[in-house]
């Protein structure tokens, strides 16, 4: 099982969205590698938590617990590096024992 942080929460949630990935067809998923485009070149040293093509578009998920400035840096680095990606995704996921804990989900492109 691939791991993107000490929050379990986080990685339960990255095991749910390949799983469903897997279901939709996505191909060529990565977890924390270094950017690629949809083509498989090596466009980043940046490592999204997760990263995947669809359709022959690439997309990148990027997962926290709270929503920061870092996130839209890490976002625009990512668009940066693969100006053609298909979208980029910022998830906030919360510590299960946060009483605030949901999940949030915000496009970054």
């Amino acid at each position: 099982m691939a791991l993107i942080s000490p929050v379990t929460s986080q990685n339960d949630d990255l095991q749910r969205t390949i799983e469903q990935l897997h279901y939709q067809g996505a191909e060529d998923i990565l977890v924390n590698a270094p950017q690629q485009s949809a083509y498989g070149y090596q466009v980043g040293y940046n490592h999204p938590e997760l990263q995947y093509t669809l359709d022959g578009k690439r997309y990148y998920v990027l997962w926290l617990t709270e929503e920061s400035k870092l996130a839209q840096y890490k976002a625009q680095r990512i668009a940066a590096n693969d100006p053609e990606h298909g979208g980029i995704e910022i998830r906030t996921v919360r510590e299960y024992d946060d009483p605030a804990t949901k999940t949030f989900i915000r496009s970054a492109s």
